[in-house]
């Protein structure tokens, strides 16, 4: 029950704080949501990387096959939306027979499983997330 002479003072503040502080905690919760896809995603490629690199493919195979990999445990552990992410793979053959392997995760920007591309006008960048190896063919997925 309010004495008289409050006129709801504290609801005021309420209503104003509550927005800034919802919206601040949506940005920490899509941070740490980020972070934890890119450990995932670190995890995933340095695997996905091992296997190609020990079955001795050819490099357009083995690009393909890493590829192959990070999609698929994406869509399995559900940490992004595989229609929202854009997974590119290079590989390169240094002068020392070392192979140069990068890969780039470019996630888009999304909300209930559902794109986000602007808010109020402005375009929503996606989310970029390289891993780079170098692997020594010559002794069996050793990384260097």
């Amino acid at each position: 029950m309010l004495k008289q002479g409050k006129s709801g003072q504290m609801t005021v503040e309420y209503a104003l704080a509550f927005p800034v502080m919802l919206l601040c905690s949506a940005v920490l919760l899509y941070a740490f949501l980020y972070m934890v896809t890119a450990a995932f995603i670190d995890g995933s490629v340095h695997d996905a990387i091992r296997i190609a690199i020990s079955e001795a493919l050819p490099i357009e195979d083995t690009r393909t096959s890493i590829k192959k990999r990070v999609v698929d445990d994406l869509q399995e552990y559900q940490l992004c939306d595989a229609s929202f992410a854009e997974v590119s793979v290079e590989v390169t053959q240094k002068m020392t027979g070392h192979w140069q392997i990068d890969v780039h995760v470019e996630m888009k920007p999304a909300c209930f499983h559902m794109p986000i591309a602007h808010v109020n006008g402005y375009e929503v960048p996606g989310l970029v997330h390289t891993v780079h190896m170098v692997v020594s063919p010559y002794r069996n997925a050793v990384v260097m």
